[in-house]
């Protein structure tokens, strides 16, 4: 089955055994409770989520955040002039003038024979070229210094996005990423890690540990190159972190609501979970889960 097709039978709300995920601040607060709390990473409908490791204290001092790094180290070497080759603009100069193609027999004739002629449009040549190499450097430094900029401009947006990146795996306990992000990096082709990055920075570290679970998925985006990015928004529209409810300790409600047995209480303390989820509101959650 191609990952569209299996994009396709992704059936919302029905992940029953979704790794749970704990934030850093919830950390200790569930280990003395005792409870479920934190987060569900939910893939809807996918029985394959990425298992994640739990203590996400641990794994924030674990997680070395190497391309981030590697992308901060190249801005500041760019920042110092230290110019790499792929960034190098080399000025095409023009070809320099030749005496021989001036004083030699054929050459002459065109002068009459006369020497001094030849030499001076030797001498004005000479100085044209001079001129035109000038302006020829110009140019590429100007074009250096555009390229120097846009790529540091562009850089540091990618950066930017690498830290949400993190940021998340940290969040989520994906203490592994930077591993599978070496293993899914030497299968993606060249700037789709960047692009993944960038377009769901807060999403990516999961994707990429969904994908490296499952590889079947993996190979379907490579192998489909011109439905690739369809396919991993897809994916990303699939995976949803949701507050974990709990059943004890609830917080009491400062308004309370019908508890009624009735469908459109059910449905509206559902809807409320719903946003509460949405805004990643663990409190409220728990608190809306405790008048079902």
């Amino acid at each position: 089955m191609s990952l569209v097709e299996q994009n396709n039978e992704l059936e919302v709300n029905n992940q029953t055994d979704a790794p749970e995920l704990v934030e850093a601040g919830q950390l200790q607060q569930a280990e003395s409770d005792s409870e479920n709390e934190g987060f569900e990473l939910v893939f809807n409908g996918d029985t394959d989520a990425p298992e994640v490791n739990q203590n996400a204290v641990q794994a924030a001092k674990r997680i070395a955040r190497k391309r981030e790094m590697q992308m901060q180290e190249t801005i500041d070497k760019l920042s110092k002039g230290e110019i790499s080759d792929e960034l190098k603009v080399n000025a095409e100069l023009p070809a320099k003038p030749d005496m021989q193609n001036y004083l030699s027999e054929e050459a002459l004739e065109k002068y009459d024979y006369d020497t001094n002629r030849a030499l001076a449009q030797f001498t004005s040549d000479q100085n044209q070229w001079l001129i035109d190499v000038q302006a020829a450097q110009s140019s590429a430094s100007a074009n250096q210094s555009k390229k120097v900029n846009d790529y540091i401009n562009q850089s540091s947006q990618i950066k930017g996005y690498l830290t949400q990146h993190y940021d998340h795996a940290e969040k989520y306990g994906i203490d592994d990423i930077d591993e599978v992000e070496d293993r899914i990096q030497g299968k993606l082709p060249q700037g789709w890690y960047e692009t993944i990055v960038s377009s769901f920075p807060d999403k990516s570290a999961a994707i990429f540990k969904h994908l490296d679970m499952n590889p079947q998925k993996l190979q379907g985006l490579i192998d489909n190159p011109m439905f690739a990015m369809r396919d991993v928004t897809r994916l990303a529209d699939a995976l949803t972190f949701k507050p974990k409810a709990t059943l004890s300790k609830a917080p009491q409600a400062d308004e309370p609501l019908s508890q009624g047995n009735s469908g459109s209480d059910k449905a509206a303390i559902m809807e409320q979970m719903k946003k509460a989820a949405d805004k990643g509101d663990v409190k409220e959650y728990r608190r809306l889960k405790s008048l079902l």
